[in-house]
């Protein structure tokens, strides 16, 4: 997740009134996709169908278990983006029935402190899945890696460590838990029957997170891909001539509303707070009501990316929670 406070929103007018279509749901899967005209896609809808689901597999195979799925979380920080995410994912937990155990941290936690909780928790048989808010204290920042890597692959339910990574950068989709957000990206694309063959993606973002696992993600779905960063010189180019752009640079309006082409599909991962009349607001990373009305397909934040990366992070623990009791799962 990213975060920071920018420059007041600017206002704008029109002067026809701008109508934004939502889908109730995405349209049905079908041999040749049909042309979109412009859609805002409905990531609150997609979440709450894998809910449902989820709910349905837990409450149904639940009376054959020791335990109901269970999930521990280590919190190190305050960020706003940050508390939004639990706060998003602990409404989940309770609604699928989970036990969950926080563990709270200031940000003068040592690293050996945090690696002796994860091997304690590596060993509890309640516990099917470990995520660690993330980012670290700026001081833990290189020890993060090797912090991660402590968790037990079964219940690296964030998809992040070393083991799935690797499951994943060989194309071993199946056996690993795929990262939360690349995995909410490419359920969105699919949802809405974009076919990524040969597509030009580009990808504004290089973390272990987001950037590097949705690259390799793409590349298994024969995707021409383009990793960059806000620093190179020619990323107006490179954005002006994706596809599909995937922006995760965690600032609003730094990738310019103008260089996106017509007809292109825009993932906006973003999650920035901005003062806007008085008041915080959250926004997305692109300025959503400039290109709305010329993309092929958009997501908007809040209700696009972010519900359905809550959702992966579901899954996943849900899929650890059933390989511990040998119990088949498919959504």
């Amino acid at each position: 997740m990213f975060s920071r406070f920018s420059k007041p929103l600017r206002s704008f007018s029109f002067s026809t009134p701008l109508h934004f279509k939502f889908h109730d749901s995405p349209p049905a899967a079908v041999d040749t996709p049909p042309k979109r005209s412009f859609n805002i896609a409905n990531g609150n809808k997609l979440a709450l169908d894998l809910k449902k689901k989820l709910r349905q597999f837990v409450v149904k195979n639940s009376s054959q278990t020791k335990e109901k799925p269970g999930i521990a979380f280590l919190v190190i920080n305050d960020r706003p983006d940050a508390h939004l995410y639990m706060k998003q994912n602990i409404e989940t937990w309770n609604y699928l029935g989970f036990n969950f155990f926080k563990y709270h941290y200031t940000p003068a936690v040592d690293e050996q402190t945090l690696i002796e909780k994860i091997q304690e928790l590596n060993e509890r048989e309640d516990v099917h899945g470990i995520m660690i808010q993330q980012p670290l204290p700026e001081k833990l920042w290189p020890s993060t890696v090797n912090i991660l890597n402590q968790i037990k692959t079964c219940k690296d339910v964030e998809g992040i460590s070393d083991e799935n990574m690797a499951e994943i950068f060989f194309g071993n989709i199946k056996g690993a838990n795929v990262p939360c957000t690349p995995a909410a990206c490419l359920h969105i694309l699919e949802a809405y029957n974009v076919d990524l063959k040969g597509k030009h993606c580009v990808i504004a973002n290089k973390s272990r997170i987001v950037g590097l696992p949705l690259s390799k993600l793409l590349l298994h779905e024969n995707a021409t891909i383009t990793v960059c960063n806000m620093h190179q010189g020619d990323v107006k180019d490179l954005i002006s001539n994706a596809d599909i752009v995937f922006a995760a640079v965690g600032m609003h309006d730094l990738v310019k509303s103008e260089w996106i082409k017509d007809d292109a599909i825009v993932i906006d991962i973003g999650m920035n707070y901005i003062i806007h009349e008085g008041s915080k607001k959250l926004v997305g990373d692109i300025a959503l009501e400039e290109v709305v009305d010329r993309v092929e397909l958009i997501t908007p934040v809040p209700g696009g990316v972010g519900p359905v990366t809550v959702m992966m992070l579901a899954k996943n623990l849900v899929l650890s929670w059933a390989k511990a009791y040998n119990l088949p799962f498919k959504l």
